[in-house]
């Protein structure tokens, strides 16, 4: 994926998160969607974390694929976060719904080194 803007395509924002997640990326996908603005975060193209306006997680995934999204921005130097606002439940129903993989906290989590007690 590219680092620019542009209009999403008929298919709308699953089809989006699903070229980037069979491509393995790692960012933040800014969204544009009329007044409101969102971000979803990925590493190596598991979903991590979703925002829109107010909603966070499962529901602003579920507002995103209902809305018509205008343009978007992906950003490959932006890292994900160490944590998420997608509980487990919401991982379940996100990928038996929408076939989207998301990040658990063992995806995101940084590793440990050595031999830290």
């Amino acid at each position: 994926m590219s680092d620019r803007e542009e209009p999403v395509g008929a298919h709308g924002i699953v089809e989006l998160i699903s070229t980037i997640a069979a491509k393995g990326e790692s960012g933040r996908l800014d969204i544009f969607a009329g007044a409101t603005d969102g971000e979803l975060l990925f590493k190596t193209g598991k979903l991590v974390d979703a925002r829109l306006g107010h909603l966070t997680g499962f529901q602003a995934i579920n507002a995103l694929a209902s809305m018509r999204v205008d343009r978007f921005h992906f950003d490959p130097t932006v890292v994900a976060p160490n944590s998420s606002s997608i509980t487990a439940t919401e991982r379940h129903v996100l990928k038996q719904f929408f076939g989207i993989e998301t990040a658990d906290a063992k995806d995101y989590s940084a590793p440990v080194i050595g031999n830290e007690v």
